[in-house]
């Protein structure tokens, strides 16, 4: 099957909603009903509204991406305090006295 060369809003929408839910750009183009790379970027240079959208999109998909590290890097810091001797210590004190 030929990937779509023609731009279409229905195209232009998916391309910009499925970053913002966390699907990376290159699984996009990988898909058989998507166009490629190099028509995307064609589009992004001859429409506005959809270089926007698609600037947006992107901006929505950086903001979670950060926020799903912060979130792994606040559970790490959790498990190596709790695993740390100075918290451990604070029991085996409490449990002689």
């Amino acid at each position: 099957m030929a990937r779509p060369t023609e731009f279409t809003l229905v195209l232009a929408d998916q391309i910009c909603e499925r970053p913002a839910d966390g699907e990376s750009l290159r699984n996009i183009y990988l898909g058989d009903k998507m166009p490629g790379k190099a028509t995307v970027f064609r589009w992004l240079r001859s429409h506005e509204k959809f270089r926007d959208r698609y600037v947006r999109a992107r901006e929505a998909q950086a903001d979670a991406l950060f926020d799903e590290n912060l979130d792994i890097a606040d559970e790490d810091c959790t498990m190596v305090r709790a695993d740390s001797p100075s918290t451990q210590g604070d029991g085996v004190k409490a449990s002689l006295t």
